[in-house]
């Protein structure tokens, strides 16, 4: 009777925990419906609104802001993620305080930088100051894109859904309003104004972050201190990891701006726009799977690695499964989508469906290394798959052209996917 009374009570556990993940799952889902379909929407419009000048410039900033995101997500963000579980119940919520003043005053770093080397480059070269007022928006759209991550982060490190989708939903609805008003009374409209309509838009979701997620900021010099050696003691790598990583992922970017120009970046983002619905799921399981993984260390390395081969699986089936409805009704899609600008980029629309289904392999695997805080190993296998980016896509560019770009960077994905496996990422004796 004993027996039978603890399976029942596993089962009744079970079905608890089951539910909890199947609720948390399900806000995330919306939650990146409503993100990246907000960029996704908003790509969409700047297609159409912008020349292919403009809009390649905007891809550019928009680049930098995912770099700089990248740095402080790896410096900060993903550290606080991963050490929240080492956290006493009574210091979690203080700690993740502590978290957002390291932020916050990375940010405020950042801005004291980039005005300086501004000011310095008007000095030197008169020229540069025609480039300012882009600088200047790219800053501003960086540093609010990631205070508002810091929020969202945060409400999934604390298994509070809800306050992300809030602040994604408000992101969404204050980008409405910008972008109504801009048309509304005509304003003149280039990539520095919609730079600055997404950062203003970020910085309302931040705002309602910090007032709904109720953090205790008390500035303790010892504790932060303390804090951001211990983050900056895995952040190092990490860091290093998302600098190659940046260098791979934007390696077309890189290239094309350099060999192409900006109506060259235009194409290829207009082309990656139509396979963007394909890899929105990656961020969503990613940010309700990592700090269940992260918990769950103290169960056991295999079982958490089982489950990362599953979470890959489903990426995976998602990615093949639309890529194959985009590329059987590509004409259609097109002529819906896209403006006559762009013509021609089935080939190069296609390459970027494999590129996501590759992606989706790589975001399985290093989604179980961040947890397992290999951020050496990865840092060597980002910097791998970088150089074979960056090298491939240059000569591959300069010898075909757009496709050549992404010739390239499937290479170096393809590449990084092999030697992620030849860390023992996924063997049983990891």
């Amino acid at each position: 009777m004993r027996q039978i009374r603890q399976l029942f009570e596993a089962i009744a556990e079970h079905k608890v925990r089951t539910r909890s993940f199947g609720k948390a799952l399900s806000i995330s889902v919306i939650n990146q419906v409503v993100s990246s379909g907000t960029n996704f929407a908003l790509g969409i419009y700047l297609v159409r609104a912008l020349t292919p000048t403009e809009f390649g410039l905007y891809g550019i900033g928009f680049a930098t802001c995912l770099f700089y995101a990248g740095i402080g997500n790896a410096l900060l963000l993903t550290q606080m993620v991963v050490h929240t579980p080492d956290k006493s119940p009574d210091d979690r919520l203080p700690y993740a305080g502590r978290m957002f003043l390291l932020v916050s005053l990375f940010c405020v770093a950042t801005v004291i930088l980039i005005s300086l080397i501004l000011q310095l480059g008007n000095f030197v070269w008169a020229s540069m100051a025609q480039y300012s007022q882009f600088v200047i928006a790219i800053t501003a759209a960086s540093v609010a894109y990631l205070l508002k991550d810091f929020f969202v982060r945060h409400a999934y490190n604390v298994r509070r859904e809800p306050i992300a989708l809030a602040v994604n939903v408000a992101v969404a609805c204050m980008m409405a309003v910008l972008l109504s008003l801009q048309h509304i009374f005509k304003k003149s409209f280039d990539e520095e104004m919609a730079l600055w309509i997404y950062a203003v838009s970020n910085v309302s979701g931040a705002a309602l972050g910090f007032l709904l997620s109720g953090l205790p900021i008390t500035v303790q010099r010892n504790m932060l201190c303390a804090d951001l050696r211990e983050a900056l003691h895995g952040g190092k790598w990490a860091s290093v990891t998302n600098l190659v990583y940046f260098a791979r992922t934007q390696a077309h970017t890189i290239v094309v701006a350099s060999l192409l120009g900006p109506v060259g970046v235009a194409k290829l983002n207009a082309a990656r726009l139509l396979v963007t619905p394909a890899i929105m799921l990656s961020p969503t399981i990613s940010q309700v799977a990592m700090p269940r993984l992260a918990a769950a260390r103290e169960l056991g390395v295999q079982r958490m690695i089982k489950l990362g081969r599953i979470i890959t699986f489903a990426l995976l089936s998602v990615s093949l499964l639309y890529c194959a409805v985009l590329l059987g009704g590509y004409d259609l899609i097109v002529a819906t989508v896209i403006n006559g600008n762009y013509q021609g980029m089935f080939l190069i629309t296609a390459l970027w469906c494999l590129w996501a289904c590759l992606a989706s392999i790589r975001n399985g695997a290093e989604l179980v290394a961040q947890v397992l805080k290999r951020f050496k190993g990865l840092s060597g296998v980002n910097s791998i798959g970088a150089l074979v980016s960056l090298v491939a896509t240059y000569v591959l560019t300069t010898i075909y052209g757009l496709p050549g770009a992404l010739f390239g960077l499937v290479l170096g994905k393809f590449v990084m996917i092999i030697f992620l496996f030849r860390i023992s990422l996924f063997r049983k004796n990891s």
